[in-house]
């Protein structure tokens, strides 16, 4: 079934600040702080497309008790694992998080990683339709390993 595309707000959230700026007036910042209470009160309750890189966010937490003999690397053993909506899908959890209502377009794997962002996309309530499965690449995966609370 066809996902109804009218109405969406798209959104661009990117607010780039660099070493130069800093020698804005402070009525820059209010506007700045203005537009971002302007999209947050647009936001609630429209439909957002949230186009990118759909990944999975791996955490690995684990206890370091020694350092491997071969390299200078600590090896942990992993006693708890965890999946998370990771890149554009993090976006749209905040998004939503905010009031409005994402909506995912992009490509993932026909892996099992990609299997399991579909299931955590669903559990979050968000539409599946504009997620395509593609054969042709694995489904980005960032792992984040940590150790003794590092």
């Amino acid at each position: 079934m066809p996902l109804p595309l009218k109405n969406l707000l798209i959104a661009d959230l990117c607010f780039i600040i660099s070493l130069k700026d800093y020698t804005f007036r402070a009525a820059k910042f209010i506007h700045i702080e203005t537009s971002i209470h302007s999209f947050l009160k647009a936001a609630q309750g429209k439909k957002v497309l949230v186009i990118g890189d759909l990944m999975l966010d791996r955490y690995l937490w684990g206890k370091v008790n020694r350092i491997s003999p071969e390299a200078p690397v600590p090896i942990a053993d992993i006693y708890e694992e965890e999946s998370r909506l990771g890149g554009a899908a993090n976006v749209a959890l905040n998004l939503h998080a905010m009031g409005a209502i994402p909506i995912l377009a992009g490509y993932v794997g026909e892996d099992e990683r990609g299997a399991e962002l579909i299931r955590l996309v669903h559990r979050h309530g968000f539409p599946t339709e504009l997620i395509q499965l593609s054969n042709e690449r694995r489904t980005t995966v960032k792992v984040r390993i940590i150790g003794n609370q590092q």
